[in-house]
């Protein structure tokens, strides 16, 4: 059990009152996972991290295909250089600049961060939203290659032409078996980190770089959905 003793805040805790972030194996803070509204049917069926969409749309393969034709059509095009600098390493399916990774789903104990996620990638993926604005370059240097990719890629394209909602997704009584480290490593390293943050982690305009990787399924009754 990870236990802190801090003093009261927001008059939800007495002075010298011990927290205990885990009790018998289960969280006892929420986490928070900012994502799109475009995800919320299979949020409810399958729970987070039950279906993986962007799997099943290919956005990895469209991705790496994408990167070759900036390469070969936008070798000095500014946006396309702020991406080379972690697009190799995403092609390469390892860790990127800022620790993140491609694949899985991440949860973080900071409401902040999950919010400011879900507002900036409209597409509830870090992978789209690097992959849009590139997509529209394309479009207009080499537009034979592009109405190519949007044909068989046919159902990220579709995305693109939609409005995006974000959505944040508040878990309760997570079990720590069931996370890992934002890099794959032990939960209870994130957990440690944890108490030092721990009065900031409720507060929207603040983001706490600390998160959990969810490697298998959180259940649609562990979590609540909020559109923002």
């Amino acid at each position: 059990m990870v236990r802190r003793t801090r003093k009261k805040s927001n008059g939800d805790m007495k002075n010298g009152e011990a927290m205990a972030l885990v009790r018998d194996g289960i969280l006892q803070i929420p986490l928070f996972h900012g994502t799109s509204a475009m995800f919320e049917s299979s949020l409810r069926r399958f729970g987070l991290g039950g279906k993986d969409r962007i799997k099943q749309m290919q956005v990895l393969d469209l991705f790496k295909e994408v990167v070759a034709l900036c390469e070969l059509y936008l070798p000095e095009d500014n946006v396309w250089q702020m991406r080379s600098i972690y697009a190799y390493d995403i092609v390469a399916e390892k860790p990127t600049h800022g620790n993140w990774r491609y694949g899985g789903v991440y949860l973080t104990p900071s409401k902040g961060r999950a919010i400011t996620h879900a507002r900036h990638n409209r597409y509830g993926s870090e992978l789209l939203s690097i992959i849009e604005p590139l997509i529209r370059r394309i479009e207009v240097c080499a537009s034979r290659e592009y109405r190519d990719l949007a044909k068989r890629y046919a159902a990220v394209f579709n995305l693109f032409t939609k409005k995006q909602r974000p959505l944040l997704v508040e878990a309760h009584g997570v079990p720590l078996t069931l996370l890992k480290a934002e890099d794959g490593g032990a939960a209870e390293v994130v957990l440690q980190k944890a108490e030092l943050f721990i009065d900031f982690f409720l507060h929207e305009e603040v983001g706490v770089p600390l998160g959990f990787e969810l490697p298998g399924i959180l259940p649609r009754e562990r979590f609540a959905i909020v559109h923002l």
